[in-house]
C-alpha cells in the first residue's frame, strides 16, 4: 500500500511497482500519490491480484498495466499527464472467466496523449472520466 493524504501526497520517481511474491492474495492500493516515470504491474497471469485501487493520485509519464485480476478494480479521481496509461485485460477476469468484480472508473482526467485502454473479458461500470 502507498498511501498519502490530501494535503501531502506521497511522492515517487523511477520506481518500479509490483507485487513481491506468489502469495494467495494480492492487493495493491495507491491512495494520494504522485508518481512520476514509473511503472505500475498489479496484475499478471502468474501473479493475479485480488483488486486494485488507484485513487486520488496524479500520474506523469506512468505505465499502469494488468491483466487477469480476481476481483475489482477501482480507478478514480486520478490525473494522468504526459503520455501515462492505464491498460487491463480481463481486467475483472481470471483465465478461466471466474473472476467477480468489476472495473469502476470515475472522475478521472487524461492529459496531453494519456490513455484509458481495456480489452479482453471485462465488465466495465463507467463513471465521469474526461
Amino acid at each position: 500500500m502507498i498511501e498519502g493524504t490530501s494535503e501531502q501526497k506521497t511522492s515517487l520517481s523511477d520506481v518500479t511497482i509490483e507485487p513481491a511474491d506468489y502469495v494467495e492474495t494480492i492487493s495493491v492500493n495507491i491512495y494520494h500519490a504522485n508518481i512520476k516515470n514509473s511503472s505500475i504491474t498489479f496484475s499478471q497471469s502468474q501473479r493475479k491480484a485480488n483488486s486494485f485501487n488507484l485513487e486520488n493520485t496524479t500520474l506523469d509519464r506512468v505505465n499502469v498495466y494488468g491483466r487477469s485480476v480476481k476481483g475489482s478494480v477501482i480507478i478514480k479521481n486520478n490525473i494522468f499527464n504526459n503520455y501515462s496509461y492505464f491498460q487491463c485485460y480481463d481486467c475483472d477476469s481470471d483465465n478461466d472467466g471466474s473472476g467477480s468484480g468489476e472495473l469502476i472508473a470515475t472522475g478521472n482526467k487524461f492529459n496531453i496523449g494519456s490513455q484509458f485502454n481495456i480489452g479482453g473479458t471485462t465488465r466495465f461500470k463507467k463513471g465521469n472520466n474526461q
